[in-house]
Protein backbone atom coordinates (compact mmCIF):
# COMPACT_ATOMS: atom_id res chain seq x y z
CA UNK A 1 0.00 0.00 0.00
CA UNK A 2 1.06 3.91 -0.06
CA UNK A 3 1.54 4.90 2.79
CA UNK A 4 2.46 8.86 3.85
CA UNK A 5 6.43 9.08 5.20
CA UNK A 6 5.55 12.44 6.43
CA UNK A 7 2.57 15.37 7.24
CA UNK A 8 4.09 18.43 5.66
CA UNK A 9 2.69 21.90 3.55
CA UNK A 10 0.96 21.67 1.10
CA UNK A 11 2.83 22.66 -2.66
CA UNK A 12 -0.68 23.46 -4.25
CA UNK A 13 -0.08 26.10 -6.90
CA UNK A 14 -0.40 29.31 -5.62
CA UNK A 15 2.01 31.38 -7.90
CA UNK A 16 -0.78 33.99 -8.85
CA UNK A 17 -0.49 34.90 -5.28
CA UNK A 18 3.01 34.87 -4.35
CA UNK A 19 6.20 34.43 -6.88
CA UNK A 20 7.87 31.53 -4.05
CA UNK A 21 8.37 28.58 -5.49
CA UNK A 22 5.88 26.17 -4.64
CA UNK A 23 7.71 24.22 -2.17
CA UNK A 24 8.71 27.14 0.06
CA UNK A 25 5.51 27.95 0.56
CA UNK A 26 3.17 27.22 3.69
CA UNK A 27 0.04 26.40 3.01
CA UNK A 28 -2.75 23.69 4.49
CA UNK A 29 -1.20 20.66 5.31
CA UNK A 30 -1.56 17.66 3.48
CA UNK A 31 0.09 13.98 3.19
CA UNK A 32 3.40 13.28 1.42
CA UNK A 33 4.07 10.11 0.21
CA UNK A 34 7.54 8.53 -1.28
CA UNK A 35 7.41 5.97 -4.04
CA UNK A 36 10.73 4.78 -5.88
CA UNK A 37 10.93 2.07 -8.48
CA UNK A 38 10.80 -1.17 -6.45
CA UNK A 39 7.75 0.02 -5.15
CA UNK A 40 5.96 2.00 -8.32
CA UNK A 41 3.41 -0.53 -8.29
CA UNK A 42 2.37 0.98 -4.91
CA UNK A 43 0.70 3.93 -6.66
CA UNK A 44 -3.01 5.01 -5.69
CA UNK A 45 -4.95 7.77 -6.13
CA UNK A 46 -4.59 10.71 -3.37
CA UNK A 47 -7.00 11.46 -0.85
CA UNK A 48 -6.51 14.85 -1.21
CA UNK A 49 -5.63 16.21 -4.84
CA UNK A 50 -4.96 19.71 -3.23
CA UNK A 51 -3.30 18.84 -0.37
CA UNK A 52 -1.40 15.94 -0.89
CA UNK A 53 2.30 15.25 -2.10
CA UNK A 54 3.62 12.64 -4.14
CA UNK A 55 8.19 12.47 -3.69
CA UNK A 56 9.31 10.51 -6.37
CA UNK A 57 12.82 8.98 -5.78
CA UNK A 58 14.16 8.65 -9.97
CA UNK A 59 17.24 6.49 -9.21
CA UNK A 60 16.46 3.25 -10.62
CA UNK A 61 13.47 4.61 -13.14
CA UNK A 62 14.10 3.97 -16.98
CA UNK A 63 14.86 7.09 -18.76
CA UNK A 64 12.81 5.55 -21.35
CA UNK A 65 10.59 2.71 -21.87
CA UNK A 66 6.79 1.50 -22.24
CA UNK A 67 6.40 0.68 -18.65
CA UNK A 68 5.95 2.29 -15.52
CA UNK A 69 9.05 1.68 -14.59
CA UNK A 70 9.56 5.10 -17.10
CA UNK A 71 9.54 8.19 -15.10
CA UNK A 72 7.91 10.27 -17.39
CA UNK A 73 5.40 7.41 -17.71
CA UNK A 74 5.37 7.17 -13.63
CA UNK A 75 4.78 10.56 -13.58
CA UNK A 76 2.21 10.50 -16.43
CA UNK A 77 -0.03 8.13 -14.47
CA UNK A 78 0.10 9.68 -11.19
CA UNK A 79 -1.54 12.56 -12.55
CA UNK A 80 -4.21 10.56 -14.47
CA UNK A 81 -4.71 9.03 -11.00
CA UNK A 82 -4.82 12.86 -9.52
CA UNK A 83 -1.66 13.55 -8.04
CA UNK A 84 -1.60 17.67 -8.98
CA UNK A 85 1.54 18.42 -6.57
CA UNK A 86 4.27 15.70 -7.27
CA UNK A 87 8.31 16.67 -6.34
CA UNK A 88 11.06 14.45 -7.91
CA UNK A 89 14.59 14.37 -7.10
CA UNK A 90 17.79 12.10 -8.11
CA UNK A 91 17.46 13.32 -11.87
CA UNK A 92 21.23 12.92 -13.06
CA UNK A 93 20.70 12.93 -16.58
CA UNK A 94 17.84 11.54 -16.50
CA UNK A 95 14.41 10.65 -16.98
CA UNK A 96 13.88 12.26 -20.49
CA UNK A 97 10.47 13.23 -21.10
CA UNK A 98 9.57 14.35 -17.88
CA UNK A 99 6.15 16.30 -17.60
CA UNK A 100 5.18 15.00 -21.12
CA UNK A 101 1.17 14.11 -21.65
CA UNK A 102 0.09 15.70 -17.86
CA UNK A 103 -3.77 14.22 -18.55
CA UNK A 104 -6.60 13.73 -16.60
CA UNK A 105 -8.60 10.48 -16.47
CA UNK A 106 -10.88 11.54 -19.17
CA UNK A 107 -7.47 12.76 -21.68
CA UNK A 108 -7.80 16.69 -20.95
CA UNK A 109 -4.96 18.76 -19.79
CA UNK A 110 -4.91 18.25 -15.95
CA UNK A 111 -5.38 21.35 -14.48
CA UNK A 112 -3.40 22.76 -11.36
CA UNK A 113 -0.40 20.43 -12.18
CA UNK A 114 2.71 21.52 -9.75
CA UNK A 115 5.80 19.44 -10.72
CA UNK A 116 9.28 20.69 -8.75
CA UNK A 117 12.59 18.37 -10.05
CA UNK A 118 15.88 18.29 -7.54
CA UNK A 119 18.91 16.77 -8.74
CA UNK A 120 21.92 17.64 -11.35
CA UNK A 121 20.11 17.88 -14.38
CA UNK A 122 17.19 16.60 -16.06
CA UNK A 123 16.88 14.67 -19.36
CA UNK A 124 16.07 16.00 -22.59
CA UNK A 125 12.54 17.31 -23.46
CA UNK A 126 11.64 18.64 -19.88
CA UNK A 127 8.41 20.20 -20.67
CA UNK A 128 7.72 18.98 -24.34
CA UNK A 129 4.13 19.75 -25.44
CA UNK A 130 3.46 21.34 -22.04
CA UNK A 131 -0.09 21.96 -21.35
CA UNK A 132 -0.94 24.01 -18.76
CA UNK A 133 1.77 22.79 -15.78
CA UNK A 134 3.96 24.32 -13.86
CA UNK A 135 7.70 22.61 -14.14
CA UNK A 136 10.54 23.90 -11.62
CA UNK A 137 13.74 22.31 -12.26
CA UNK A 138 16.51 23.59 -9.35
CA UNK A 139 19.22 22.15 -11.54
CA UNK A 140 20.49 22.09 -15.21
CA UNK A 141 18.08 21.37 -18.42
CA UNK A 142 19.16 19.70 -21.08
CA UNK A 143 17.70 19.41 -24.87
CA UNK A 144 14.41 20.45 -26.15
CA UNK A 145 12.75 22.43 -22.92
CA UNK A 146 9.26 23.01 -23.67
CA UNK A 147 9.26 22.09 -27.11
CA UNK A 148 6.16 22.43 -29.04
CA UNK A 149 4.81 24.15 -25.40
CA UNK A 150 1.30 25.36 -25.65
CA UNK A 151 1.02 27.15 -22.10
CA UNK A 152 2.58 26.71 -18.26
CA UNK A 153 4.99 27.42 -16.75
CA UNK A 154 9.12 26.66 -16.92
CA UNK A 155 11.52 27.31 -14.32
CA UNK A 156 14.89 26.27 -14.77
CA UNK A 157 17.50 27.76 -11.75
CA UNK A 158 20.28 27.01 -14.07
CA UNK A 159 21.05 26.45 -18.25
CA UNK A 160 19.22 24.65 -20.87
CA UNK A 161 21.08 22.89 -23.53
CA UNK A 162 20.12 23.25 -27.33
CA UNK A 163 16.52 23.96 -29.37
CA UNK A 164 14.42 25.10 -26.09
CA UNK A 165 11.07 26.49 -26.65
CA UNK A 166 11.62 24.66 -30.04
CA UNK A 167 8.53 25.41 -31.99
CA UNK A 168 6.76 26.76 -29.00
CA UNK A 169 3.02 28.95 -29.40
CA UNK A 170 2.73 29.02 -25.80
CA UNK A 171 4.01 29.40 -22.19
CA UNK A 172 6.87 30.90 -20.10
CA UNK A 173 10.36 29.78 -19.78
CA UNK A 174 12.67 31.55 -17.11
CA UNK A 175 16.30 30.29 -17.67
CA UNK A 176 20.03 31.55 -16.99
CA UNK A 177 21.96 31.04 -20.60
CA UNK A 178 20.49 28.31 -22.69
CA UNK A 179 22.46 26.68 -26.04
CA UNK A 180 21.96 27.06 -29.36
CA UNK A 181 18.78 27.56 -31.26
CA UNK A 182 16.78 29.03 -28.84
CA UNK A 183 13.07 29.46 -29.79
CA UNK A 184 13.62 28.85 -33.28
CA UNK A 185 10.45 28.44 -35.23
CA UNK A 186 9.05 30.08 -32.49
CA UNK A 187 5.08 31.17 -33.13
CA UNK A 188 1.87 32.80 -30.61
CA UNK A 189 -0.78 31.32 -30.05
CA UNK A 190 -2.93 35.51 -29.66
CA UNK A 191 -6.33 33.17 -28.87
CA UNK A 192 -7.73 30.40 -27.52
CA UNK A 193 -9.30 27.70 -29.14
CA UNK A 194 -13.00 29.56 -28.92
CA UNK A 195 -11.11 32.18 -31.15
CA UNK A 196 -12.11 34.84 -28.38
CA UNK A 197 -10.39 34.96 -25.19
CA UNK A 198 -6.92 35.60 -25.21
CA UNK A 199 -4.44 33.37 -25.30
CA UNK A 200 -1.61 33.81 -22.44
CA UNK A 201 1.31 34.12 -25.20
CA UNK A 202 4.86 33.02 -25.46
CA UNK A 203 7.54 34.80 -23.11
CA UNK A 204 10.89 33.71 -21.99
CA UNK A 205 13.61 35.81 -20.16
CA UNK A 206 17.20 35.02 -20.26
CA UNK A 207 18.96 36.46 -17.42
CA UNK A 208 21.90 35.45 -19.09
CA UNK A 209 21.60 35.04 -22.75
CA UNK A 210 21.07 32.31 -25.16
CA UNK A 211 23.92 30.77 -27.56
CA UNK A 212 23.76 31.29 -31.39
CA UNK A 213 20.95 31.68 -33.89
CA UNK A 214 18.70 32.30 -30.98
CA UNK A 215 15.30 33.30 -31.81
CA UNK A 216 15.71 31.97 -35.57
CA UNK A 217 12.76 32.27 -37.60
CA UNK A 218 10.41 33.55 -35.01
CA UNK A 219 7.05 34.17 -35.59
CA UNK A 220 5.43 34.81 -32.15
CA UNK A 221 3.76 38.10 -32.94
CA UNK A 222 0.91 39.19 -30.72
CA UNK A 223 1.06 41.50 -27.57
CA UNK A 224 1.31 38.86 -25.31
CA UNK A 225 4.45 37.89 -26.68
CA UNK A 226 8.03 38.74 -25.12
CA UNK A 227 11.33 37.67 -24.83
CA UNK A 228 13.74 39.31 -22.40
CA UNK A 229 17.60 38.85 -22.68
CA UNK A 230 19.92 40.33 -19.62
CA UNK A 231 23.02 39.27 -20.11
CA UNK A 232 24.14 39.01 -16.42
CA UNK A 233 26.93 36.75 -15.69
CA UNK A 234 25.97 33.89 -12.61
CA UNK A 235 26.19 35.44 -9.71
CA UNK A 236 29.81 34.78 -8.02
CA UNK A 237 30.22 33.44 -4.57
CA UNK A 238 28.79 36.48 -2.70
CA UNK A 239 25.95 36.53 -4.88
CA UNK A 240 27.20 39.76 -7.02
CA UNK A 241 25.99 40.22 -10.55
CA UNK A 242 28.06 41.88 -13.47
CA UNK A 243 27.46 42.52 -17.07
CA UNK A 244 28.60 40.19 -19.82
CA UNK A 245 31.31 41.34 -22.10
CA UNK A 246 27.69 41.73 -24.62
CA UNK A 247 24.41 40.40 -23.98
CA UNK A 248 24.43 38.30 -26.61
CA UNK A 249 27.66 36.52 -28.33
CA UNK A 250 26.62 35.15 -31.38
CA UNK A 251 27.02 36.44 -35.15
CA UNK A 252 23.12 35.50 -35.84
CA UNK A 253 20.08 36.94 -33.26
CA UNK A 254 16.39 36.74 -34.92
CA UNK A 255 18.01 35.85 -38.34
CA UNK A 256 14.90 35.08 -40.75
CA UNK A 257 12.45 36.33 -37.54
CA UNK A 258 8.96 37.12 -39.09
CA UNK A 259 7.15 38.75 -36.53
CA UNK A 260 7.64 38.95 -32.67
CA UNK A 261 10.00 41.29 -30.42
CA UNK A 262 12.67 40.64 -28.07
CA UNK A 263 13.65 43.00 -25.40
CA UNK A 264 18.07 43.24 -25.13
CA UNK A 265 19.40 45.19 -21.68
CA UNK A 266 22.38 46.54 -23.12
CA UNK A 267 22.90 49.87 -21.05
CA UNK A 268 26.84 49.81 -22.31
CA UNK A 269 25.91 49.81 -25.98
CA UNK A 270 27.69 46.30 -26.55
CA UNK A 271 25.50 44.84 -28.68
CA UNK A 272 26.32 45.59 -32.84
CA UNK A 273 23.30 46.46 -35.22
CA UNK A 274 25.57 43.87 -37.65
CA UNK A 275 24.22 40.69 -34.86
CA UNK A 276 20.30 41.53 -35.64
CA UNK A 277 20.57 41.81 -39.36
CA UNK A 278 17.14 42.08 -41.03
CA UNK A 279 15.86 43.30 -37.45
CA UNK A 280 15.56 47.18 -36.08
CA UNK A 281 15.30 48.93 -32.93
CA UNK A 282 11.51 49.80 -32.24
CA UNK A 283 10.71 52.42 -29.40
CA UNK A 284 9.45 50.70 -26.09
CA UNK A 285 5.60 52.00 -24.88
CA UNK A 286 5.58 53.61 -21.75
CA UNK A 287 2.45 51.58 -20.96
CA UNK A 288 3.82 48.21 -22.34
CA UNK A 289 6.90 48.67 -19.52
CA UNK A 290 4.58 49.52 -16.95
CA UNK A 291 1.82 46.84 -17.52
CA UNK A 292 4.08 44.15 -19.04
CA UNK A 293 8.05 44.19 -19.33
CA UNK A 294 8.72 45.98 -16.16
CA UNK A 295 6.19 43.40 -13.83
CA UNK A 296 8.04 40.28 -16.04
CA UNK A 297 11.31 40.85 -15.37
CA UNK A 298 10.68 42.25 -11.62
CA UNK A 299 8.20 38.86 -11.20
CA UNK A 300 10.89 36.48 -12.74
CA UNK A 301 13.77 38.09 -10.60
CA UNK A 302 12.43 37.85 -7.48
CA UNK A 303 11.98 34.14 -7.66
CA UNK A 304 15.81 33.77 -8.04
CA UNK A 305 15.89 36.20 -5.10
CA UNK A 306 18.26 38.50 -7.35
CA UNK A 307 19.56 41.78 -6.54
CA UNK A 308 17.28 42.92 -9.34
CA UNK A 309 14.25 45.20 -8.75
CA UNK A 310 12.11 47.94 -11.18
CA UNK A 311 11.05 51.09 -9.59
CA UNK A 312 8.78 53.13 -12.00
CA UNK A 313 10.28 53.77 -15.01
CA UNK A 314 13.72 52.16 -14.12
CA UNK A 315 15.47 49.39 -13.85
CA UNK A 316 17.80 48.89 -10.36
CA UNK A 317 19.79 46.38 -10.38
CA UNK A 318 22.95 45.63 -8.07
CA UNK A 319 26.18 45.34 -10.31
CA UNK A 320 29.69 44.21 -9.07
CA UNK A 321 28.74 45.53 -5.43
CA UNK A 322 27.40 48.78 -6.26
CA UNK A 323 23.25 49.51 -6.95
CA UNK A 324 23.15 51.18 -10.60
CA UNK A 325 19.77 52.67 -12.11
CA UNK A 326 18.94 52.51 -15.78
CA UNK A 327 15.64 53.64 -17.07
CA UNK A 328 14.25 51.52 -19.30
CA UNK A 329 14.05 53.31 -22.77
CA UNK A 330 18.10 54.06 -22.32
CA UNK A 331 18.98 50.76 -21.49
CA UNK A 332 17.13 48.03 -23.47
CA UNK A 333 16.60 47.17 -27.23
CA UNK A 334 13.65 46.47 -28.50
CA UNK A 335 13.81 44.66 -31.34
CA UNK A 336 11.34 43.84 -33.75
CA UNK A 337 11.95 42.18 -37.46
CA UNK A 338 12.56 44.89 -40.31
CA UNK A 339 9.00 43.60 -42.22
CA UNK A 340 7.22 44.53 -39.19
CA UNK A 341 8.77 47.45 -39.16
CA UNK A 342 7.75 48.57 -42.67
CA UNK A 343 4.33 47.55 -42.01
CA UNK A 344 4.42 49.84 -38.81
CA UNK A 345 5.75 52.51 -41.25
CA UNK A 346 3.08 52.08 -43.54
CA UNK A 347 0.55 52.66 -40.96
CA UNK A 348 2.24 56.25 -40.04
CA UNK A 349 3.80 54.61 -36.74
CA UNK A 350 7.48 56.11 -37.43
CA UNK A 351 9.21 56.43 -34.23
CA UNK A 352 13.30 57.75 -34.77
CA UNK A 353 14.23 54.28 -34.85
CA UNK A 354 12.29 52.87 -37.47
CA UNK A 355 13.09 55.98 -39.95
CA UNK A 356 16.45 53.94 -41.30
CA UNK A 357 13.99 51.45 -42.93
CA UNK A 358 11.29 53.62 -44.50
CA UNK A 359 13.67 54.57 -47.47
CA UNK A 360 14.06 51.56 -48.27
Amino acid sequence: MLSPVMTGFCVADTLSRTGAPPAQRAAAAGLWARLTAATRDDLLPPSDPVGDVLVIDFAGFASESFGLDCGARFVSEAVRLGWRNLVGFGCLGGPRYLGVNLADEAGAPAEGVVLELFGRESGDFLGALLEGARIWLYGQAQCHVGMKADSGYLFVLQDGLNTCLYAAHGGTLSIWDSGSRFAVAGQNKVLLGDGVAPAPGLKSIHFGTPNEYAFEYLMSGGENSLHVVMGLAKPDARGELALKPRPYAGKFFMSGAAAGRVLVFDPQGALDPAQYHGNVVHEIAADDWQALIGPFIADEARRRGLPLRVEGDDLVVRLQGQWRRFRYDEAFLQLIPQKVARKLARQGITPPQLEQIVGE
